[in-house]
């Protein structure tokens, strides 16, 4: 049986509850992490710094954009 996988959006509070959840599932693979922001948003560069920040933390993959993921 293939795997499922997965991508999570966003970087928020429930991102945790999420994670936690899937990964306790044997036959889904989190792939990475990506968020909403686009380069043009004032809050970007802060929304990428918290995405890095947090790939990190849960040793996955930060993706640029939704499309990439």
């Amino acid at each position: 049986m293939k795997k499922l996988q997965l991508g999570i959006v966003g970087t928020g509070f429930i991102t945790d509850f999420h994670y936690k959840a899937f990964e306790k599932n044997r036959n889904a693979d989190i792939i990475g992490m990506c968020h909403t922001y686009n380069y043009s948003n004032p809050k970007y560069s802060e929304k990428q710094e918290s995405l890095l920040k947090k790939c990190k933390e849960l040793e996955i993959k930060a993706y640029e954009s939704f499309d990439e993921l």
